[in-house]
């Protein structure tokens, strides 16, 4: 793996390459599938779409990282934000206001659908990519 770091350094924003867990840009740069990435770029591109990442990845990348790791497959310009994070007390509310079986991730692209909405009027379509699996998927494939 540090031939790989050694090379994104060279390649890359240094600062970028070494903020965080070294794994995760090994994994985005390896392991994110190259067919489905494609499929995103051309959505991208042809469609107008833009990227809104819903992770857990989220959680300890900036969106400057993340926005490297799409920089592997030339998707950078299209990653616009990452959703916010909910409190306990905002799940237990949506959930009690929509029904309880309202999962946490709808609760949290509501709440950034909510809080740009200047941008949801002004662009017409948004793909919120959720780059990890639950243990469920997992099992499946």
């Amino acid at each position: 793996m540090d031939k790989t770091i050694e090379m994104l350094r060279e390649t890359y924003d240094p600062k970028l390459v070494d903020e965080g867990d070294p794994w995760d840009i090994a994994t985005a740069y390896y392991d994110w599938d190259e067919v489905a990435m494609a499929w995103l770029a051309k959505i991208c591109r042809h469609c107008g779409a833009f990227i809104v990442l819903h992770s857990s990845w989220i959680q300890w990348n900036s969106l400057e990282r993340l926005k490297l790791f799409f920089s592997f497959y030339g998707l950078s310009e299209y990653v616009l934000d990452k959703c916010p994070e909910v409190g306990a007390e905002t799940i237990k509310a949506e959930r009690k206001r929509c029904g309880y079986f309202v999962d946490e991730k709808v609760i949290k692209i509501r709440k950034w659908l909510q809080e740009h909405a200047d941008m949801v009027r002004q662009y017409t379509m948004f793909i919120f990519v959720r780059a990890d699996r639950d243990e469920k998927e997992s099992r499946r494939n």
